[in-house]
């Protein structure tokens, strides 16, 4: 029996640009949330480590995860015991994962750092961890992040 080979095929330019984030993440949620966890475990996290630096104390606080993906950074500031953690992610099936891990999955959505599901001002704190380079407009992301926070509020970003 001949064995097949399996073909490869390179997409242009063109056609890997009209594939966006979100159906790039809902492709590989799964197999994405394992490599990471795989590697923190491995390697630490120094961009988690990094962004806890950054927002210190964040007890009893609004705590906003823009790109929330899978949801473990979740679990690490609802340990923190933040007054209320909401996390955000653009693909489906990452809001999946994450909804699985956190107490109140309510607090999970579906939403994109242009358009933010949230009343101005209603959030202390803002994190996102290589998220904000997906962004096709960055500007209305600052836009949006600002009308979200607080004054006086804080931004970590990685």
């Amino acid at each position: 029996m001949k064995k097949q080979k399996s073909r490869v095929r390179v997409l242009s330019e063109a056609e890997a640009q009209k594939i966006d984030v979100q159906t790039q993440y809902n492709t590989i949620a799964r197999a994405y949330a394992a490599a990471q966890e795989k590697a923190v475990r491995l390697h630490g996290d120094p961009a988690r480590d990094f962004i806890s630096h950054a927002i210190g104390m964040i007890f009893n606080k609004v705590v906003l995860d823009l790109g929330c993906g899978h949801g473990k950074d979740l679990v690490y500031y609802l340990e923190r015991g933040p007054q209320k953690l909401i996390g955000i992610d653009s693909s489906e099936k990452m809001v999946d994962l994450a909804r699985m891990r956190v107490a109140n999955p309510i607090d999970v959505m579906l939403g994109c750092a242009e358009r933010i599901p949230l009343p101005d001002a209603s959030v202390d704190i803002v994190t996102s961890r290589f998220v904000l380079h997906y962004v096709p407009n960055l500007d209305e992301a600052w836009e949006e992040i600002g009308r979200v926070i607080r004054p006086g509020g804080t931004l970590a970003y990685v």
